[in-house]
């Protein structure tokens, strides 16, 4: 049995899926601290993904990446530079696709 090749996008990177927000959320919290390529990754999905998501998750996101830097627990320096691109995104108005 042959194993089936993902096709690639543009970038590189496996082709895109879609996904629940709060699975979304659960690789931001196994990147969050890590010492990784993982943070790279999933903060430019997280920023790819920004408009889309609920304001809820924007909220969690932003604080839970705060504390972290705060607690100095956001990883090397190069993660936290990935991370701190997210803060600077803003939360959308309540009542827009909440």
């Amino acid at each position: 049995m042959t194993k089936k090749k993902i096709k690639e996008n543009p970038s590189g990177t496996a082709r895109r899926i879609s996904v629940d927000d709060i699975v979304l959320v659960c690789a931001f919290r196994y990147a969050l601290g890590r010492r990784s390529y993982i943070t790279g990754w999933i903060s430019d999905e997280i920023i790819r993904c920004w408009d889309e998501l609920s304001i809820k998750f924007q909220m969690i996101i932003q604080k839970e990446i705060e504390e972290a830097i705060k607690d100095e627990y956001a990883g090397e320096h190069i993660d936290v530079l990935s991370w701190k691109r997210i803060l600077d995104l803003k939360i959308k108005e309540e009542g827009k696709n909440d």
